[in-house]
């Protein structure tokens, strides 16, 4: 996008829309810009997004269709445009998660579905998702001896490389530095498996024959009968809200 661009996501999307307008085919969209603590989001037809905060969904896009599974789109024949987008913007908080997904992710899972298997991630994880910390603040949490209970075993433990002006408990400058290049790692492969996690979730759904889904609840809904999952394409992007200094 050009160096000019506001963030506003409505203009992202125009700019690649004009440059792919060439290509046949159509397609839904889901787009979500974080500028500092506001989540500006731009939403057509059934992909979407929701935003996790603890154990409650906050946020939850809206989809769009023109009638059963026939979803608002951009493309070749369509006469929907980026005016009909959906669009929100709301205030984020560190720790909340964003879980975003094509049709084939929301078909096929119900939101509290989503939502429990998040909240049992983090869980199951609580000492890698402890506060986001920066290489200084690695060094500050173990400026005595108290605060150093709250953090993990790696973090707590000593640095034999500690000057000599320094308590034994403080770690140097370079390995704090380390701890926090390692754990941010280790907390990036999480949010990574988090998502596959959700994408097999969503795939093993869509070949049931017996399982209730969303799909099927929308179905019947509109006078369809119809039982179980929807084979479609299954993509899902999932992003943690951290506060991170240099």
């Amino acid at each position: 996008v050009s160096t000019q661009s506001t963030g506003d996501p409505i203009e992202i999307l125009e700019y690649a829309y004009e440059r792919s307008k060439h290509i046949t085919g159509s397609s839904t969209v889901s787009l979500v810009v974080l500028n500092k603590n506001q989540l500006c989001t731009a939403n057509l037809g059934d992909s979407g997004f929701l935003v996790i905060r603890g154990d409650q969904i906050v946020l939850r896009s809206v989809g769009q269709q023109h009638r059963f599974n026939f979803p608002f789109q951009l493309g070749t024949g369509s006469r929907d445009d980026m005016r009909h987008s959906s669009k929100v913007n709301f205030t984020v908080e560190e720790n909340d998660w964003i879980v975003m997904g094509t049709d084939g992710l929301f078909d096929n899972l119900f939101d509290h579905q989503i939502l429990q298997t998040v909240v049992s991630f983090v869980q199951s994880r609580a000492a890698l998702f402890t506060p986001f910390l920066t290489p200084s603040d690695s060094f500050a949490s173990h400026s005595t001896p108290s605060t150093s209970t709250s953090t993990s075993e790696s973090e707590s433990s000593a640095s034999s490389s500690s000057s000599s002006s320094s308590p034994s408990y403080l770690p140097s400058i370079s390995s704090a530095q380390s701890m926090f290049e390692e754990k941010n790692v280790a907390r990036a492969k999480e949010v990574k498996s988090l998502a596959k996690i959700l994408t097999k979730m969503a795939y093993f759904a869509s070949q049931s024959v017996h399982n209730e889904t969303p799909f099927q609840v929308s179905a019947l809904k509109h006078g369809y009968h119809y039982v179980g999952g929807k084979m479609d394409d299954i993509t899902v992007i999932v992003a943690r809200i951290v506060t991170f200094q240099r």
